[in-house]
């Protein structure tokens, strides 16, 4: 049996959880789209509501804004 070095991380919101969560799949997945062109990132979260349903990506959507907030506090890390 493979053994993989998790780790636990923060999420934007605060919350702590391990490397291998769903939270922070999500949480990558959110920063990922945020870090693509607009153009593309339309796309992005079309295809993936074609694929995986309106509520699920509305949860991306929600997250990604929150990151997008808090990337826009002044205090907020580059």
């Amino acid at each position: 049996m493979t053994e993989h070095n998790h780790r636990m991380v923060t999420l934007h919101n605060g919350q702590v959880v391990g490397s291998w969560s769903e939270e922070w799949r999500i949480e990558c997945e959110a920063m990922h789209v945020l870090d693509l062109p607009k153009h593309r990132r339309i796309g992005y979260l079309d295809d993936a509501e074609k694929e995986r349903g309106k509520a699920p990506v509305d949860k991306l959507k929600a997250i990604i804004t929150a990151i997008h907030n808090k990337r826009r506090q002044p205090d907020a890390l580059p």
